[in-house]
């Protein structure tokens, strides 16, 4: 099974970067899968997740590729949970448009900051999620080390999220 056709830059909300890539399979679908990007919460973009999407279009299922908005620390701005209720917008976007597929059928896929944007979303809405490396309870992670100091790592922009260097100790 291939994509049949494949919608980019959909707009899903009022920002700039409130876009979508819509990813139809030929024939019935299975489902709705809202495939979330990593990249740290203040990089990435939907383009990482070609090969996923295309993977999961495939095996019948349409697939809604967002990008969000991404926080910038220094300016204060689009910080947590921005992200979280960008992807939620997603969500209430799929479920009012007219494209045919179940809509008791829908869940949330990402790695990294997409794994937890997945996990979140999909608890705020009782939904089915795979997340992949994400730290499921952000705010609590943040309660519990208040003292923690924010770093900027700079990353190619181009990067994917394989692609970034991550060292560093696994505090969780």
């Amino acid at each position: 099974m291939t994509a049949s056709h494949i919608s980019r830059d959909l707009a899903y909300g009022p920002d700039p970067l409130h876009r979508l890539d819509l990813y139809r399979p030929h024939g019935a679908v299975r489902a709705a899968i809202v495939d979330i990007h990593g990249g740290g919460w203040w990089t990435g973009d939907k383009a990482h997740e070609v090969g996923l999407a295309s993977a999961l279009v495939r095996a019948g299922y349409l697939v809604a590729v967002p990008n969000y908005r991404l926080a910038d620390g220094a300016a204060r701005l689009n910080l947590y949970p921005t992200q979280v209720d960008d992807i939620s917008s997603v969500l209430a976007w799929l479920y009012a448009s007219d494209i045919d597929f179940d809509r008791a059928h829908v869940a949330t896929v990402g790695s990294s900051s997409g794994g937890n944007l997945a996990a979140e979303v999909a608890i705020r809405h009782g939904l089915p999620a795979v997340a992949w490396s994400g730290l499921f309870d952000l705010d609590g992670f943040v309660t519990d080390h208040p003292d923690t100091v924010p770093r900027r790592l700079d990353v190619d922009p181009q990067a994917g999220p394989t692609e970034i260097d991550q060292t560093g100790a696994n505090d969780q």
